[in-house]
């Protein structure tokens, strides 16, 4: 009895070393395919997906799939195997349309199964085990092989000379028959998770809609390249399609899809076997250059780039010209990070002036400018989330009325005195604000603060005092902004006749009707509006009389042109008059001598502000000076 159960357990763990064997024999048939597959030169092409850790062969599709190439040297090599090494005289790999897909007979390969002892069971999903009494007396086991729960052909093992196997005999057979059957899933699913991991990696490392290598792609090399320690001189093109967004929305996203592609075409073909061009985001485009030669050679490229696109586009049966911008950031060993040179490169591009040549070279300043404009930006947050911690203060500056020679009112100034930064001025921190959608709460953290000492100086008996504001074009375009003010002036309890608030021209370059409107209603509450820096921008003395205004405050440039008295040229005296004529009020602001204050009041000027009278003051002695 226990030589029984030694014998039969002697019989079961051959199958441990079977399993083993199979696994190295696959390990070591996918080398030898491989190396097959280059021998014979099978459509083998290699990307240049080489970032020091990664190399990845692609194989085309179509040859994957011509007559099931791989499937038939796997299976033949696994069947092969288990003739030779585990006693089976035959073995062969049946597909659902009963034609023969492997066997260790090739002359059965291809051929369609006619024997009708088993064709009936092919279809089973259970393993079979069929004994034949032909003269060969044979004995065939059919096992199911299934991928993704569907089954996709049938493994026959078959052994001849036996007409009766015991069954402790047909459960060995039977087992090992499931166990090849399952490697041989593995085998086809490997060969299925092959293919989508190639197209996986495909679709990680490359731009789909132009076929480059993609960002992750780009920074992956950058990091490889910048890691390097040898001393290099390398650079690379930020290339950038001008207004590309513009063009999107007024041609649709098909066309701009297709101007990418068109775009990539043409670089390809301009900066063909000088470097890599990768398809980095957007509209943009990033060319690497290996070892340049001196600043002139990358000049020349930057020639060669735009020269090429001089040639139009055609979109719609519309030719449409598409201007690149180049920004150039030389490596030079001094980079430690992709993040901070591909930062660099796109500082570089925000420096391109509109009106000449669009290639610029990026230089440390522009980081330095960069890198204080961040700073502002991250005081203005401060500013606006903790508002009392004094960094932003407001200074006033007096107005007078030049027919009866006092102080009629004040402009509000916002000023920024920072511990890390400094004094900001104006233009700087409101250009700042306007970038970073910061102009809105700051904005009406400035009106507030006006409002509030404007209804001090109420309370204390100045009535008719004024407060000017100014007040950005994306305040009152924002949808809830004259609620915004109407709080504003319920809290702080002033009267809207005291309230006066300031615009540029510029303001109304865009979206004048909508603008106009929310002026309009402004005035209706019993606001003032007032036009800043009038003689500029947009508006002309024809067109004035349309806006909803109530004064015009005259630029410092036609100002500064009164230096005797005596001029007769300028047309600040014609602004005047046709202003009066239009029954607008005329402030002049920047008045510093006696000549330009008397010039300004022979013409019939109603209102100045300038160093002439006073600088801008705090609260304390704006209030002390109307004493």
């Amino acid at each position: 009895m226990k030589k029984n159960k030694a014998k039969i357990l002697n019989r079961k763990l051959f199958i441990i070393p079977f399993l083993i064997g199979t696994m190295i024999s696959m390990y070591l048939m996918y080398g030898i395919l491989d190396g097959w597959l280059e021998s014979n030169r099978l459509h083998i092409k290699e990307d240049a997906l080489n970032l020091g850790r990664i190399y990845a062969m692609d194989i085309e599709e179509s040859m994957i799939e011509k007559d099931g190439l791989l499937e038939r040297v796997e299976m033949a090599a696994l069947l092969d195997g288990i003739e030779e090494n585990y006693a089976i005289d035959f073995a062969r790999f049946i597909g659902r349309d009963y034609r023969i897909i492997a066997s260790t007979d090739p002359i059965e390969i291809g051929q369609f199964v006619a024997n009708e002892d088993y064709i009936d069971l092919l279809p089973s999903t259970e393993e079979k085990i069929d004994e034949i009494g032909s003269k060969d007396k044979k004995i065939e086991v059919l096992i199911p092989v299934f991928l993704d729960e569907a089954r996709v052909g049938t493994l026959v093992l078959g052994k001849k000379g036996v007409f009766f196997l015991s069954m402790e005999q047909r459960l060995i057979l039977g087992t090992m028959g499931i166990l090849i059957s399952i490697i041989l899933g593995l085998i086809i699913f490997g060969r299925v998770m092959y293919v989508e991991s190639r197209k996986n990696l495909t679709r990680a490392y490359y731009d789909k809609l132009t076929n480059l290598p993609n960002d992750t792609f780009m920074k992956g090399y950058l990091k490889d390249r910048i890691e390097e320690k040898q001393p290099k001189r390398d650079a690379i093109f930020l290339i950038n399609i001008q207004n590309f967004r513009t063009i999107n929305m007024a041609l649709g996203f098909e066309i701009g899809d297709q101007i990418i592609k068109d775009v990539a075409k043409r670089l390809e073909e301009i900066l063909i076997n000088q470097g890599i061009i990768f398809r980095f985001t957007g509209g943009r485009f990033l060319f690497y250059l290996e070892e340049y030669k001196d600043h002139d050679h990358l000049l020349t490229i930057c020639d060669d780039i735009i020269a090429g696109f001089e040639k139009s586009f055609c979109y719609l049966s519309q030719s449409k010209q598409i201007q690149p911008e180049i920004g150039i950031v030389k490596i030079d060993g001094q980079y430690t990070s992709v993040d901070s040179l591909i930062k660099d490169a796109a500082i570089t591009l925000s420096f391109i002036n509109k009106n000449t040549k669009c290639v610029k070279f990026f230089d440390q300043e522009m980081r330095n400018q960069i890198d204080r404009k961040e700073m502002v930006e991250l005081e203005l947050i401060r500013i606006v989330n903790q508002p009392d911690q004094d960094i932003l203060c407001l200074v006033y500056q007096p107005k007078i009325n030049l027919k009866t020679n006092e102080i009629m009112g004040f402009e509000a100034l916002a000023r920024i005195d920072s511990k890390k930064l400094g004094v900001i001025t104006p233009v700087e921190f409101i250009e700042v604000a306007e970038d970073k959608q910061l102009i809105i709460p700051l904005g009406t953290l400035v009106l507030e603060t006006a409002c509030i000492f404007l209804s001090k100086l109420i309370d204390d008996g100045f009535s008719e005092i004024k407060m000017a504001v100014n007040v950005s074009g994306t305040q009152i375009l924002q949808g809830d902004y004259i609620k915004t003010v109407k709080e504003i002036i319920e809290k702080t309890g002033i009267s809207t006749k005291n309230l006066e608030l300031e615009i540029t021209e510029t303001v109304l370059l865009d979206n004048y009707k909508k603008i106009n409107g929310q002026l309009q209603i402004l005035r209706d509450m019993g606001i003032e509006i007032s036009m800043d820096d009038f003689g500029t921008g947009f508006s002309s003395l024809a067109s004035i009389g349309e806006l909803n205004i109530d004064t015009v405050k005259i630029d410092q440039y036609f100002i500064k042109q009164i230096i005797t008295g005596q001029e007769e040229n300028i047309i600040t005296t014609d602004i005047i008059a046709m202003a009066h004529k239009l029954g607008l009020k005329v402030v002049a602001e920047g008045i510093e001598t006696k000549i330009q204050k008397k010039y300004l009041m022979d013409h019939g000027c109603d209102i100045m502000q300038g160093f002439h009278f006073s600088l801008p003051l705090s609260e304390e002695k704006a209030k002390a000076i109307l004493v």
